[in-house]
């Protein structure tokens, strides 16, 4: 199976379906040791969903792993600072969860959600994600196909 596809499903898991609300603000703390804490614990978890699944696919699996940690976290490290700067420490504006339900079931409203934070957060969120398929994509090159 194509690296960049294996690579692609551990992001999915660890960024979607185990993601952690009370992670994700804890990312976003003021302290410099809670946030590097749980960016690496979060980075963690993508290194070992991307070591697990190219393991299962009979590949090696270290490189991409370590590869995979290093890069989420200092995308994720880079983004909290840009959100702490942007919407205050501790604070998770909005879920991807919250978002989804707005979109799919089209909700007036997302909460409530201080003016003109929402345009901010779409750019935070499409760039951090853009910047994960990018690393995610560079990952699979170097493993090979």
């Amino acid at each position: 199976m194509d690296p960049f596809l294996l690579l692609l499903l551990s992001h999915i898991l660890g960024d979607v379906i185990f993601a952690s609300n009370r992670l994700a603000v804890l990312k976003r703390k003021s302290g410099i040791f809670d946030q590097i804490l749980a960016n690496g614990w979060h980075t963690s978890l993508h290194a070992f969903f991307a070591g697990l699944i190219f393991f299962l696919a009979d590949r090696e699996w270290v490189w991409p792993s370590l590869l995979v940690f290093s890069f989420h976290f200092l995308i994720d490290f880079i983004r909290c600072k840009v959100e702490i700067h942007f919407f205050g420490p501790g604070r998770v504006l909005l879920t991807r969860k919250e978002v989804m339900v707005w979109i799919f079931r089209r909700k007036k409203a997302l909460r409530n959600i201080p003016k003109g934070t929402l345009a901010p957060w779409f750019l935070i969120n499409f760039t951090d994600q853009a910047a994960h398929l990018c690393s995610l994509y560079a990952i699979s090159e170097v493993v090979g196909r």
